[in-house]
């Protein structure tokens, strides 16, 4: 809809308006659903709340405002329409703005977990490896985090991490290497599938649904947890390699202390 070809009407109007939202609205969503969040990363980020927040200030405020100002023939129609349009645009900009920061930008392994590390949550210290400081603008890196390998240092950082408030390794960039390096690492975490297919009859169903769409059979395959900041997810990683290849919407801990 151009605000210089307005419509005869206010219904009209609202039908051009709502189209106009709805454009808008789902561009943002599609970045942030297939760039920013993709995947399971959306539920373990728990974003739904800013998420329902901007669906209603631009299709219940930016629409129903400008239906509520529209009349034909108003003078200064124009200036208003095109100023809710603004405010609709900012709230657009800074929750997108505040989405971009939450986006989870690595995914860490460290010690039996992956974690989950927003943009915002990686601490101020320089990269291990300059590779790994490149932002990914389509879902999170995978790095590994380690303690130093020297007894007398590593026991200094974990005193600083576990009685002086000093960040943990899992967002220290000075701690992490890339993950091609972690494969033994991370392997030995791992834990084979078939102890999740066993849990219960919701996980085999899950499990050999995601089997029945890639090649192999159950022993080729092992899972790892993902601590998410809202939910938590569980990794399924090759057996020969560790390389990760996707999650499940499953509940990784009581499965992993059920099998222990």
């Amino acid at each position: 809809m151009s605000i210089y070809s307005l419509p005869a009407n206010r219904g009209a109007f609202l039908g051009h308006r709502l189209a106009l939202s709805a454009v808008l609205l789902a561009l943002f969503l599609g970045l942030v659903r297939f760039a920013w969040y993709p995947g399971l990363y959306f539920q373990l980020a728990g974003v739904g709340k800013q998420i329902l927040i901007l669906t209603a200030i631009v299709l219940v405020v930016g629409t129903g405002l400008s239906t509520l100002v529209y009349k034909v023939g108003k003078r200064g129609l124009r200036t208003d329409l095109a100023i809710i349009l603004i405010v609709e645009l900012a709230a657009i900009a800074y929750i997108g703005h505040r989405l971009f920061d939450l986006r989870p930008q690595h995914l860490v392994f460290v010690i039996d977990r992956f974690q989950v590390v927003e943009t915002n949550r990686v601490a101020d210290y320089p990269y291990r490896f300059e590779e790994l400081a490149d932002r990914q603008l389509a879902g999170p890196r995978l790095v590994i985090a380690r303690f130093p390998g020297d007894p007398a240092e590593r026991a200094a950082m974990k005193r600083a991490i576990f009685f002086e408030g000093a960040s943990d390794i899992d967002v220290r960039p000075d701690q992490w290497y890339p993950y091609d390096d972690a494969n033994p690492d991370v392997l030995s975490a791992a834990r084979p599938l078939a102890e999740l297919r066993q849990r219960g009859e919701a996980h085999a169903e899950a499990v050999d649904r995601w089997l029945s769409r890639h090649s192999g059979d159950v022993g080729d395959y092992t899972f790892v947890p993902v601590a998410g900041v809202r939910q938590d997810a569980t990794a399924i990683l090759t057996v020969a390699e560790g390389q990760f290849l996707d999650m499940l919407d499953l509940d990784p801990w009581e499965l992993t202390s059920a099998a222990e």
